[in-house]
């Protein structure tokens, strides 16, 4: 998605570059090479350079593989830099909510998962009561039947 607001980005540079030829002198040829020069591969060598924070690599490959002016390449790469920000803080947020969401949900196992623990105490403590209880009756019983008989 990054990429094609790069590719976007470049081609609007570049049409920008046919736009203005009479004032910069640049003919329609220069400026159709300049747009054939965006090949993907340059586009992605940029692109890893903006991410990475270099912006005169970004920069220096844009000079050699297209015709763009200094301008429009600084125009460029200040656009881009706004491109890459603004889609690092949608991931950013993102993140945070798929954080809360997952928080939410582990709150909700580690709670039920005390219930059942608890709710299984109470039912082993209760079991042993009843239990002990019989085997004391019982055996009250047999030795009552013992020392009556």
């Amino acid at each position: 998605m990054l990429n094609t607001r790069i590719s976007a980005r470049l081609k609007r540079e570049a049409a920008e570059a046919i736009a203005a030829q009479e004032n910069a002198n640049i003919t329609e040829e220069e400026a159709k090479q300049a747009i054939e020069q965006l090949d993907s591969q340059t586009l992605q060598e940029v692109a890893i350079h903006l991410i990475a924070g270099e912006t005169e690599a970004a920069k220096d490959t844009l000079a050699v593989h297209t015709n763009l002016s200094n301008q429009q390449i600084e125009g460029f790469i200040m656009g881009v830099q706004e491109d890459i920000k603004k889609q690092v803080d949608e991931f950013k947020d993102q993140a945070n909510e798929t954080l809360e969401t997952a928080t939410a949900y582990a709150q909700g196992v580690i709670w039920t998962e005390f219930i059942a623990m608890l709710l299984s105490l109470i039912a082993a403590i209760a079991g042993a009561q009843y239990g002990s209880s019989c085997v004391e009756r019982l055996h009250s019983i047999a030795v009552t039947r013992c020392t009556t008989a």
